[in-house]
């Protein structure tokens, strides 16, 4: 189906104009933060459902999944913050139909994108540990 033709439905947790309207239904190679090998439903909490303080103008960003287009960033992300030094790092091809997304780069971490995950789609299944991680 062509990209411009899909329509996504969204969890019901997604806030009013969320995801924005400039996020892009394409084809990325990314990486993820997971604690599970294979990667478990449990890994792709949206921030969203996990915590009740988060800022108002920060609450569609938190319905959406952090993930990276680059290995050396996120072992570089990893590395800096101790929270996610026991995590492994996952590999996944997203496609349109899987949801959108929008680069929303952080500080160094240039790499850095939010992926809105459509109704409906295991994203546990499209991600597997990468083996060699950049140290």
């Amino acid at each position: 189906m062509p990209v411009d033709r899909i329509q996504h439905t969204w969890p019901a947790f997604f806030p009013p104009d969320c995801p924005p309207a400039d996020a892009e239904a394409v084809k990325r190679e990314v990486y993820r933060f997971v604690i599970n090998d294979p990667p478990a439903a449990a890994d792709f909490v949206p921030l969203i459902q996990l915590r009740d303080d988060i800022w108002p103008s920060k609450l569609c960003e938190a319905a959406g999944l952090s993930v990276f287009t680059d290995l050396v960033d996120a072992a570089r992300q990893r590395r800096r913050f101790k929270g996610f030094r026991r995590r492994k790092v996952a590999r996944g091809i997203i496609q349109p139909e899987h949801g959108v997304s929008k680069s929303t780069p952080r500080d160094s971490f240039l790499s850095h994108v939010t992926w809105w995950l459509a109704d409906g789609v295991a994203a546990e299944t499209l991600f597997a540990v990468v083996s060699e991680i950049v140290p």
